[in-house]
């Protein structure tokens, strides 16, 4: 079977989260311990990045200065490694946000955890440290630490494979005085499914808990001052960059090959639930076409360029160079919209980007893609522009 194209899942294959946990270089302990009871590890070390991360993004959707009509969980993911019998959580990674978050996990976050486990797997090689995903975290805006139903559920599909999986909760309602406003649960008994009951598990700050205390505080003081910008700033990314004029730009001067049109612009939220994040094996081993305009372009240098090869052949010095000037004027003209929308474009999104650069560690599945999505595509027209810039000097 062929490889996975970029964004795709193949339905039939393990989860990424399945896929982590079985790697024997993450995993030769379970092996070990198959067919017998785990006694999970109840040491667990938080460090400052991801308490940082979580508290960062949930505090966009909650915070004391909302209503509660407007407050919003959010989830997402733990990242760590377990060492000297000690769960060590080195990072955690926002997924989504809604009224419920947890059950709202949709196709485009699987994808999102697809590209985090293969980034994971790079980072453990290169760092030699067995990092994988360790857990999960949510929000309780205002109501407390315990797993719902639907955390249970969560937790077990976690905690089934791996029976040290932790779940954090973050509620900012409890972050006050000398508390961080966060907790670690686990099931006690899994095997149980639903009716297993969740304790409430110590959590060890790295730094420690009065260092923390105070760096939280001035990032949350930033963020809320700063949460309509950030929304803003996204929200003019999202309808006016990407929504209108890249996709007005790809439609009228359409440079990029169809399959990565494809993949990269779709302004139909359906489209993308539907079609984007489904490996479609036929459409894999569809040929790839260029796009009209790109061919037309292509077409016509490639005419041009013979015309001047026979006249440059006939030594006919004074035609080619008024030949060339004038195919060189011609080729400009078809290219200056193409150049100036995209040029705006760019000038845009890089001003836009740099007043959300220091927000990033706090945005997203949704909001990540969008800015990948986008810096990916101004990489490929800008080439391909580029090179087209070049070509029609009709340099020899």
């Amino acid at each position: 079977m062929k490889e996975r194209s970029k964004n795709k899942i193949n339905l039939h294959e393990k989860s990424t989260y399945e896929k982590s946990l079985m790697r024997d270089e993450l995993w030769n302990f379970v092996e070990k311990t198959q067919g017998v009871q785990v006694e999970p590890f109840n040491n667990i070390i938080l460090n400052w990045k991801p308490y940082r991360r979580i508290v960062g993004y949930s505090i966009r959707y909650a915070n004391e200065d909302m209503k509660s009509s407007e407050l919003k969980e959010a989830y997402g993911i733990l990242i760590g490694l377990i060492k000297d019998e000690t769960i060590v959580i080195k990072d955690a990674i926002p997924m989504v946000s809604g009224d419920r978050a947890g059950v709202a996990y949709e196709n485009k976050q699987y994808v999102n955890m697809d590209q985090i486990d293969a980034s994971i797997y790079e980072k453990a090689i290169k760092d030699k440290e067995n990092e994988f995903i360790i857990g999960w975290w949510h929000t309780h805006p205002g109501f407390g630490f315990f797993f719902s139903p639907i955390d249970t559920i969560t937790q077990l599909g976690y905690q089934v494979p791996n029976p040290h999986a932790i779940g954090l909760i973050f509620d900012f309602s409890k972050k006050k005085n000398n508390s961080l406003g966060i907790a670690a649960l686990r099931l006690k008994n899994p095997n149980r499914g639903m009716r297993s009951t969740y304790e409430d598990i110590s959590i060890n700050y790295k730094p420690k808990r009065n260092v923390m205390l105070k760096k939280i505080s001035k990032i949350i003081i930033q963020i809320k001052k700063n949460i309509k910008t950030i929304e803003e700033n996204i929200k003019y990314i999202q309808i006016n960059i990407y929504n209108k004029t890249i996709i007005q730009l790809q439609e009228k001067y359409c440079l990029i090959s169809e399959k990565d049109a494809k993949y990269l612009l779709v302004n139909d939220s359906d489209e993308i639930e539907q079609n984007l994040y489904v490996w479609d094996e036929e459409e894999e081993n569809d040929e790839d076409k260029l796009p009209e305009f790109r061919l037309g372009i292509e077409n016509e240098i490639k005419n041009q360029k013979e015309n001047l090869e026979k006249l440059k052949e006939e030594k006919n010095t004074a035609k080619y160079e008024k030949t060339r000037i004038k195919m060189i004027k011609k080729m400009k003209i078809k290219l200056e919209n193409p150049n100036k929308i995209f040029n705006t474009i760019k000038e845009n999104y890089n001003k836009k980007k740099e007043n959300l650069l220091s927000y990033y560690d706090y945005f997203d599945t949704n909001e990540r893609t969008l800015l990948e999505r986008i810096d990916i595509f101004i990489l490929k027209y800008g080439k391909i522009l580029d090179e087209l810039n070049l070509r029609i000097e009709f340099n020899s």
